[in-house]
Order: structure tokens, then sequence, then C-alpha cells
């Protein structure tokens, strides 16, 4: 929403009560898309819990009021056109159970997209896995062919067993992040080892893969540096 209403000219404050902004990703992630909502004008306001929001003084126009507090304790008050909070179905009174899920996520970010999928190193070891979580980028298509755009990844696997357990991308929103954190949720889906994603026959031509694809760069990666450690 920061991004589209932004896209349309209205300046947005996005407030976010954990300390980044997207926290379903860790904050080496979190941070790039921080820096993206500014880069387009977003007011982005990380560790800061909002506590009321109220309408402002009759003078103002009918104006809301958003109080908040950052994590010092510092009071923040800004006042707003329109408050915008994403509540689920049962916090408006009803009653789904939630079935489950691996958490797969994919959001645009401007000309950017983050995603993820699984669980992530604190959340794996909670579960009870002895996770290594590893950072590796690969291009989305080969280099030499033009357009290519950077894919930044962090692969989550278990120490023990080498199953692959999370994953996080991102990047442009051309280099198909959807895609690609798709074929990472079907790999967990399916409790597949971080070694037999490398075995997936996964399409190739210059102009929108590579021979290993970008995925599989990154699960390499994760088992390059596994077997130093």
């Amino acid at each position: 929403m920061a991004d589209a209403l932004t896209t349309r000219g209205i300046h947005v404050t996005q407030m976010e009560q954990l300390p980044e902004v997207l926290p379903t990703v860790d904050p080496a992630l979190g941070t790039l898309v921080h820096a993206q909502l500014a880069r387009h004008g977003a007011d982005v306001l990380a560790g800061t819990t909002v506590r009321q929001v109220s309408r402002a003084d009759p003078g103002q126009d009918g104006r809301l009021q958003v109080t908040a507090v950052t994590a010092d304790g510092t009071p923040v008050i800004r006042a707003a056109d329109l408050v915008l909070v994403v509540a689920g179905e049962n916090a408006l009174g009803g009653t789904r159970e939630f079935a489950g899920s691996l958490g797969t996520q994919v959001v645009k970010i401007f000309s950017h997209a983050a995603a993820r999928t699984g669980l992530r190193d604190h959340e794996a070891t909670a579960a009870g896995y002895d996770p290594v979580t590893v950072s590796a980028e690969a291009d989305d298509h080969k280099a030499y062919y033009p357009g290519s755009h950077r894919i930044v990844m962090r692969v989550t696997g278990d120490r023990t067993t080498g199953q692959l357990l999370g994953m996080q991308l991102y990047g442009h929103r051309h280099a198909e992040i959807a895609k690609r954190i798709d074929i990472a949720a079907t790999a967990i889906h399916h409790a597949m080892t971080i070694d037999a994603v490398s075995d997936l026959d996964l399409s190739y031509t210059p102009a929108l893969g590579s021979p290993w694809e970008a995925v599989q760069m990154g699960t390499r990666a994760w088992l390059r540096e596994t077997s130093r450690r």
C-alpha cells in the first residue's frame, strides 16, 4: 500500500513496531526494503508503536491524529487524512481457523520485490532444527545477455540433515522473484534436501535464466559454505 499510495502522489508515513519494515524477512533484506521505500519518498518509522488514532482538533479540517512512541520512549504525533491498518478476518468478528502454511510471501516495493518462504534462522531454532543461514547473490539470467538483474538471497538449511528449511529473496521486479520463491516453497513442501534442489530440471535460456537456476546457485552456495564449517 505504501507503494501504491506513493505512486498516486500521496505522501506516506509507514510505522512499524518492530526494528525493521517487512519483519517477515531478515533485517539484511528488510534494510533493502526500507531503503527502497525511502528512495521513493515514503517516510519510514521503524521501531515505532502506534498507541492511538483519534480525531484531530476541529480546526484542522477533521484530520486524524496518530499518536505513537519509539523504542526509546520518544513520543511521535502525526496528522493524517487516512490511516490504513492490515486487520485479519477474525479481528473483524470472523471464526476462521488457520490451517498452517510455509509463510510464502512476495511483495512489490516500487521497482523491486522481496519474498520469503519457510523458516528463518531463529524460527528454525525454535522448531528444534540446527539451522545454518547463508547469504548469496546471483543474476536472474546470464549477465552477458542485456537486462540482467542481481538477486540477493538468504538460504536456511538444517546442519545435520541438509534439509532446506527456508529462503528469502530480494531483487528487481522483473527478476521473476515470485517464480523463484515458489521453487523453494515447493522444495520445502516436499522436504527436499538442499543438495537435491540441484537435481531439479529447471528451464534455461540465456535471456531468462542460467544453466544453474538462481535458486540453485543459492543452494550451491549453502553447500559450499557448510562444507567449510
